[in-house]
């Protein structure tokens, strides 16, 4: 089962981080072994087979992330992996890891720190429309300037991984959209991408923006703050 987890390198090795794509070749009954007995249960309301899909795949993955991660060695469905409503993942068996995880479509990310914030987004590379007045409406100045100034597709793939690599920042915090995209401002300096916390501008300690490349088609972002 391991060889679900297509394992994403960054440079930084504090972070671990993988992927998942869902292309339905392990069967449901595969992926049920490793659930524990709540989830086995959960799954079995679903009504609808897509979505009783996505659960079963979604918690197969995490636990497969989470025991490698940990190097956990006795049945993986005795992990005590816990999801609150809105919340980060948790886990009792891993002390001091801090999770986050994303999906879009069949495509999963999950990502595990020791030493500091994190979140991680998955989006899916696509055309938007009306890309120049979402920009003006949700992101800074200097962001929808630096769209702007950008043909297609690259203005929609620009706007993407600005809008992946902020709610990977506020899932970092601990937030929501609503609590504002403008949390933090990106500016790419000759392929380096600065951040701006706005909540701490003058903070000495400084959060990362990484985007691996992961599968074609899929734009990547992830957002550590590293505790010194």
């Amino acid at each position: 089962m391991q060889e679900l987890l297509d394992w994403i390198s960054v440079d930084q090795p504090r972070l671990q981080l993988a992927a998942a794509h869902d292309d339905a070749r392990v069967p449901d009954e595969q992926l049920l072994l490793v659930l524990s007995t709540e989830e086995r249960q959960r799954a079995g309301t679903y009504s609808d087979a897509a979505e009783r899909r996505h659960f079963v795949f979604r918690r197969c993955f995490q636990r497969l992330f989470v025991a490698r991660v940990i190097a956990w060695t006795a049945p993986l469905p005795r992990l005590r992996l816990i999801h609150g409503l809105d919340q980060r993942p948790t886990c009792q068996d891993a002390p001091g890891f801090t999770f986050s995880f994303s999906s879009s479509g069949s495509s999963y990310l999950f990502g595990a720190s020791h030493t500091g914030l994190l979140g991680v987004d998955i989006e899916g590379r696509r055309h938007v429309e009306n890309v120049g007045a979402l920009a003006k409406r949700f992101l800074s100045h200097e962001e929808a300037q630096a769209i702007e100034s950008c043909g297609e597709p690259e203005r929609s793939q620009l706007f993407l991984t600005l809008w992946s690599a902020k709610e990977a920042g506020l899932k970092a915090k601990g937030r929501g959209i609503d609590s504002g995209l403008n949390t933090f401002t990106f500016e790419n300096q000759a392929g380096h991408w600065q951040v701006r916390d706005q909540d701490q501008p003058e903070s000495q300690v400084c959060w990362q923006l990484f985007l691996p490349l992961w599968r074609e088609g899929h734009i990547v972002a992830v957002m550590h703050r590293p505790v010194i």
